[in-house]
């Protein structure tokens, strides 16, 4: 004998009722996203960011650790979108992100690093990019900022010393004698 059993799943509402207010750092990012996010379907929960879906049972009582697909966190007055939710966006909005984050480089070299940033599909400059990123945010959380205060351009000094020197930067910048 064989019984149906038929589940019945409460549309998960209170998120759906209840208009929370967005960040105005995550209203920002989204203005320059075209990835259809329905901004009732948000909610924030300790500083991150969630894409709530319409058959999500309402999870009073229970103990989960996400609600929700993770879209990013609100750091330091910024929106820092997920891995995940930067994987979908589209070439085309890829422009815009570069700009978005020029903004937050303190120098102009910095500036220019973002500007050249390009995507990859090469494995291994992937995981070095990861892995430097892993350094980086290590460091910030060890010591609570990254200072780049002062620091100044040196490339035109490093140009008049390989000038009079004879010597030559390869693609690496590395010097060897001309």
């Amino acid at each position: 004998m064989t019984e149906k059993f038929h589940l019945r799943v409460d549309v998960h509402a209170a998120y759906k009722k209840q208009s929370v207010k967005l960040p105005d750092e995550l209203k920002e990012f989204l203005s320059h996203v075209t990835y259809p996010i329905d901004e009732k379907a948000i909610a924030i929960r300790d500083n991150k960011a969630y894409v709530i879906s319409d058959y999500m049972p309402d999870e009073k009582g229970l103990r989960i650790m996400r609600n929700g697909t993770l879209l990013g966190e609100i750091k330091k007055n910024r929106f820092e979108p997920s891995q995940a939710f930067a994987m979908v966006l589209k070439m085309s909005e890829y422009d815009k992100i570069i700009k978005k984050l020029e903004t937050f480089a303190s120098s102009t070299m910095g500036k220019a690093l973002c500007k050249d940033l390009l995507p990859s599909s090469d494995y291994e400059e992937i995981l070095s990019a990861q892995t430097e990123t892993k350094d980086a945010l290590t460091r910030l959380y060890k010591t609570g900022y990254l200072s780049f205060q002062g620091l100044s351009d040196i490339r035109p000094h490093l140009r008049l010393l390989e000038i009079s020197c004879g010597m030559e930067m390869d693609v690496d910048g590395n010097y060897t004698t001309g």
